[in-house]
């Protein structure tokens, strides 16, 4: 029953206006394409060719049936949909918008991952092309924060999902493992960047502090699950965010190595804008 109202559903907002069907198909003992993108409200449709199969959400091989992605593969349910719509994502929320799944009895050899698309638009690059230097000659690679005391090459913000639908995350990479981790939001650009820690920053105005997580690994995401969405932190916090306004976010993070930039106890990645 849970498997037909997922069909019924995304057969549903498939056929709304402007939504599409990404079609993955079941080769043998392989999803063909194995990695597919789309954006927040199109559907995936598997589609079975032999044997029996699932299509279950997560990394571990066991289905447990609480699965926010279950559906089956057979000779007699041919095809099973999925809609990656706004409700979905902000329920089941996950970082770098990367849904991955599996099929249980074939497993470990039977994957495949669902990306949502990324939104938003990179700027203040500590990479070499800021007009301000990073404060101890640690640049990063490109398109990332100021390099850290782990050598990644800097931190880098980025989004996946809908600002409009406020269905995304907010998810930073590259930074110091299972560092202390703030995410900022401010409403106005800088005239020039400003030193920020080990790091830069290229906005201000009415700074938020839309959440404080610890990172796993060098990993660190929001919304998780059951938590707010940045629209509605943001609008908790005395920021009213309207449809077509514009803010800016950085993730800056616990770096408190002696032996590197030992002025400051922290960096930050790159800036992000998003029009919601």
């Amino acid at each position: 029953m849970r498997t037909l109202l997922h069909l019924l559903t995304a057969l549903g907002l498939a056929s709304a206006a402007g939504a599409q069907i990404t079609i993955v198909t079941q080769s043998s003992f392989s999803f063909t394409p194995s990695t597919v993108t789309v954006p927040v409200g199109d559907t995936v449709r598997w589609v079975w060719t032999s044997t029996a199969h699932t299509v279950t959400e997560g990394t571990d091989g066991i289905l447990d049936w609480d699965e926010p992605i279950i559906g089956f593969l057979n000779a007699t349910q041919t095809s099973f949909d999925h809609a990656f719509d706004a409700n979905f994502v902000r329920a089941n929320p996950r970082a770098l918008g990367r849904y991955d799944y599996f099929c249980e009895p074939h497993f470990p050899g039977m994957k495949g991952i669902v990306f949502l698309s990324a939104t938003g638009t990179s700027f203040c690059s500590a990479d070499g092309t800021s007009p301000v230097p990073c404060p101890c000659g640690n640049t990063g690679s490109a398109g990332r924060g100021c390099n850290n005391s782990t050598n990644s090459g800097g931190g880098k913000l980025q989004a996946n999902g809908s600002a409009a639908q406020d269905a995304f995350t907010l998810t930073a990479t590259g930074i110091n493992s299972n560092a202390l981790s703030i995410f900022l939001q401010g409403d106005n650009l800088l005239a020039s960047p400003v030193v920020f820690g080990d790091g830069l920053r290229c906005f201000g105005g009415a700074l938020k502090r839309i959440a404080v997580k610890n990172a796993v690994g060098s990993t660190v995401f929001y919304p998780g699950i059951n938590e707010p969405t940045v629209r509605t932190k943001a609008n908790s916090l005395g920021d009213s965010i309207q449809s077509g306004s514009v803010r800016h976010y950085l993730v800056y993070y616990r770096d408190p190595s002696t032996s590197f930039c030992p002025s400051a106890t922290f960096n930050a990645t790159q800036g992000l804008t998003i029009q919601y």
